[in-house]
């Protein structure tokens, strides 16, 4: 997710003015905007760091490097519609972490690793609840003890998966409570102290 695409009704962050396309009558027409032409030019103080929503999208070939170009409209006063290459906005972190949530929620499964910055404590909440499993696609820094307690609770079986240098005794001890099978996973100068 971390290089994902930007695509039409994303909110995004302008990152950089200088990709700002004040003057662009056929994009404008082409795109279903042609009000924009008509817009007083857009200055880069006004909105340098704003948080946009993405309209229109499009590939053009007449400008460098066949830039795509959006047609964004601010998401708060003052109201603004303008043009910008996608290379001048960038995905805002929290529409990204949401949409990483609802396709979780939609497929039940991840079956990929999650870039970090997409990690909520509502992700991995929802994770251990739905599929546990899942917790492998997590940055292990990001999970806290006891939301591994919570995986072995659901799951002893899933000590296995949980990095060797986390595998305290008392997550131990919860996994082969929850299932004698966990023993397996138990490291060896911890198992004469598990009691199973």
């Amino acid at each position: 997710m971390k290089n994902k695409k930007i695509e039409v009704g994303d909110v995004c962050n302008v990152i950089n003015v200088g990709r700002l396309y004040s003057t662009f009558d056929t994009f404008a027409i082409s795109s279903g905007y042609p009000e924009i032409i008509t817009n007083p030019h857009v200055s880069s103080e006004k909105i340098s760091g704003k948080e946009v929503r993405v309209l229109y999208l499009e590939q053009n070939p007449s400008v460098y490097n066949k830039e795509i170009i959006a047609v964004v409209e601010t998401t708060e006063s003052p109201y603004l519609k303008f043009m910008i290459g996608t290379r001048g906005l960038k995905l805002n972190i929290n529409k990204l972490a949401d949409l990483v949530l609802e396709k979780y929620l939609l497929v039940k499964t991840l079956k990929m690793t999650v870039s970090d910055e997409c990690v909520t404590k509502l992700l991995i909440e929802t994770i251990i609840d739905n599929n546990p499993l899942d917790i492998e696609f997590i940055n292990s820094n990001l999970i806290s003890d006891d939301d591994y307690r919570n995986v072995l609770r659901k799951d002893g079986g899933l000590l296995g998966i949980i990095p060797e240098d986390r595998r305290n005794l008392e997550l131990c001890k919860i996994a082969v409570t929850e299932e004698l099978y966990a023993i397996k996973f138990v490291l060896e100068n911890l198992r004469s102290l598990v009691n199973c």
